[in-house]
């Protein structure tokens, strides 16, 4: 039997955001020799979608948010992976950043997570721009949790309803037990569009901007072609 690594995620709108992503987990499964189970908490209209790429979809309301990532998690239980990966729908991985977070953890490490984070710019203004974030902390975005642990924490990472801060709910909640953790490498963008929690107008006015290619070349033809058409209304 293969490793068995579950990714989470949510989706509300941007239908063409999740075609990218779900074109990214396309690549993925095709790169890496892991048996990939994703989970995606959503609006009814994206479950044909989602489905179609071999994705489980759970329809449910927008709000608050906290439920979806639980309900999603609660999900991955049922399928019993190693691991679990937390993304957002916007965030694009490169292949090796998925099994670098996976072998953090497959390798003996409670949690595994990056430092690092792209944002890519669909907006007419800065279309094509990629700025680069790091940071001294394990982001949120990737963040991979044994499934021993989560099993101690009765598969319970969102413990209130919530909107925003659903990064440091779950980080409150591991800090409840001892556990030991590892950062890794990897290339993990945050594609930004009009509707987003965290503007791309914000992150403009701090961080640097860095070469396209880093983004472009983790991705699939189709994926590029696909990227290319993507416009600011989502």
């Amino acid at each position: 039997m293969r490793p068995n690594l579950c990714i989470i995620t949510a989706s509300h709108e941007r239908p063409r955001i999740l075609k990218l992503f779900c074109l990214s987990i396309d690549r993925i499964r095709r790169d890496l020799d892991l048996q990939i189970d994703v989970i995606c908490s959503c609006d009814k209209d994206h479950v044909p979608m989602l489905e179609q790429h071999n994705i489980i979809a759970l329809p449910m309301r927008n709000l608050p948010v906290s439920n979806k990532f639980q309900s999603a998690l609660y999900k991955a239980k049922e399928l019993n992976p190693d691991c679990v990966t937390v993304l957002g729908s916007d965030d694009i991985a490169s292949s090796e950043t998925i099994m670098n977070l996976f072998m953090g953890v497959y390798g003996g490490y409670n949690v595994s997570a990056l430092t690092e984070i792209y944002f890519y710019s669909t907006l007419p203004d800065t279309k094509g721009k990629l700025l680069m974030l790091k940071t001294r902390y394990l982001l949120g975005a990737g963040r991979t949790v044994s499934s021993n642990v989560l099993s101690k924490l009765d598969w319970l990472l969102w413990d209130k309803e919530a909107n925003s801060g659903l990064d440091g709910m779950a980080k409150v909640r591991l800090q409840t037990l001892e556990l030991n953790y590892v950062s890794v490498e990897g290339i993990l963008v945050d594609v930004k569009s009009k509707i987003n929690i965290n503007k791309f107008t914000m992150w403009n006015a701090k961080l640097p901007a860095v070469d396209t290619d880093i983004f472009l070349n983790i991705l699939s033809d189709e994926e590029r072609t696909f990227l290319d058409a993507i416009t600011a209304r989502d």
